[in-house]
């Protein structure tokens, strides 16, 4: 049904802005980014769910690292975050990194890396393959751009050798 309206619905409890957003089931993921009260730029390895059906908002476990601009898909049922801008100690830097968010457990594990470190790129899924389309390699003061498309493939553990 088309309503041709907006309406403004529960706030996000975190300041974000280049944040990730996924759907999953009825609930919309919000992963990392940045903003807080004291800097805009602030870093948050935070992850938060909005529950369209109740219009609120809950905590999950955290990222494992920072991160800024990275690119997520759905597989399977389980979320996948690639890449992004991150921080190690005072050294920002795209990362190679992907990890992978098992919803119904809130566990994160680490799977197997991008071929270049990437952030700020398109990404999507079909079926069971996972395409990441251009990006820059991030990190000041190089933000050399990429035309390139990579494919990889989701491999459950039970048809791995």
């Amino acid at each position: 049904m088309l309503s041709n309206s907006w309406s403004e619905k529960a706030a996000i409890p975190s300041l974000r802005n280049n944040a990730t957003v996924v759907s999953l089931d009825s609930l919309l993921y919000v992963f990392g980014g940045a903003g807080t009260q004291d800097n805009i730029w602030g870093d948050i390895i935070t992850v938060e769910t909005y529950n369209v059906k109740s219009d609120t908002w809950m905590r999950k476990n955290d990222l494992p690292q920072l991160l800024f601009g990275p690119g997520v898909t759905v597989v399977n049922n389980e979320i996948i975050v690639l890449g992004g801008q991150t921080r190690e100690g005072k050294i920002e830097d795209a990362t190679t990194k992907v990890f992978i968010y098992k919803a119904k457990s809130d566990q994160w594990i680490e799977a197997t890396p991008l071929p270049i470190k990437n952030v700020f790129f398109g990404c999507a899924s079909i079926g069971n393959k996972i395409y990441v389309i251009g990006g820059t390699v991030g990190g000041n003061p190089n933000w050399e751009s990429y035309p390139t498309v990579y494919e990889g493939e989701m491999i459950s553990n039970e048809t791995k050798n």
